[in-house]
């Protein structure tokens, strides 16, 4: 079974596919030996091995498509059996593909039963997971020299509801721009960084104890199930800045956009 990219320019590479059953047990010695290998590549391999030797075969082939991506834009893709989506060995296996190989999901398949016209064939079932190197584009935007108070002020609901009402589209998601976006926020004047830069501080040593225990961004801002430490903290950075901007708590998002659009008028108007 194999993939076929839908445009010329791009590989869609397949790596590994269901094992027959097991050999004999004289090439355990060697399967072992390629795991170690394996995991002695990532110095942040756990301490016990992988629930067993799929997962660390499978490590190899993607690290190859992922490191090809430079030259020739693989995009990998496993059919496997589905025991690495499943029990301990899923939670030490996707951190190594998502960390060290900057590897994000792209697509998969529900577990099926495998066929195949071999004697060897294993009776087992297989998953389809389609891998997509996380590469930055030219959308990708940095300030130099930010603050923690830049920070808490440019993740608050007053500068999301801007970014909502004045931003582009990317399909259904926003897309920042400098020159619309960015440069023509209303920015505070007289802006409290005193009171703002430790609320930031909070939510950066929030992001990083969630991180270090293996969420990504998208699992921390996941609507149905952020975490409520992540949630507490940001809510204290909306409140502060509504504070500065409007005096109070602002009632809604409404009302963060008609202060801003006004501000804006009076800037443009200064």
């Amino acid at each position: 079974m194999g993939f076929r990219s839908t445009r010329r320019s791009k590989r869609l590479s397949r790596c590994g596919q269901p094992h027959p059953r097991p050999a004999p047990d004289r090439h355990l010695e060697v399967r072992v030996a390629r795991l170690q290998v394996v995991l002695r590549r990532d110095q942040r391999a756990v301490a016990e091995p992988l629930g067993d030797h799929v997962g660390g075969q499978r490590l190899g082939p993607v690290g190859g498509a992922a490191g090809a991506h430079v030259v020739e834009e693989a995009r990998p893709g496993l059919v496997s059996v589905n025991s690495i989506v499943q029990g301990a060995q899923a939670g030490q296996l996707w951190p190594l593909v998502f960390g060290r190989f900057g590897l994000s999901i792209a697509f998969a398949h529900q577990p099926f039963k495998w066929f195949a016209d071999t004697a060897r064939s294993a009776n087992v079932h297989v998953v389809i997971v389609g891998l997509v190197p996380a590469i930055p584009s030219n959308l990708v935007k940095f300030i130099e020299g930010v603050s923690l108070a830049d920070f808490a002020l440019l993740t608050s609901a007053m500068h999301m509801a801007w970014l909502r009402t004045v931003g582009g589209r990317l399909e259904g998601r926003l897309r920042y721009s400098i020159g619309v976006v960015y440069n023509a926020f209303p920015m505070l004047r007289g802006r409290d960084d005193a009171r703002l830069a430790p609320l930031g501080q909070r939510i950066v040593e929030v992001r990083d104890r969630l991180h270090a225990s293996g969420c990504s961004l998208a699992d921390m801002y996941d609507a149905g199930v952020m975490p409520s430490d992540l949630q507490k903290a940001h809510q204290l950075v909306d409140e502060e800045v509504d504070r500065q901007y409007l005096g109070h708590a602002a009632r809604d998002d409404s009302e963060r956009v008609v202060h801003l659009l006004n501000a804006y008028r009076d800037l443009r108007g200064a």
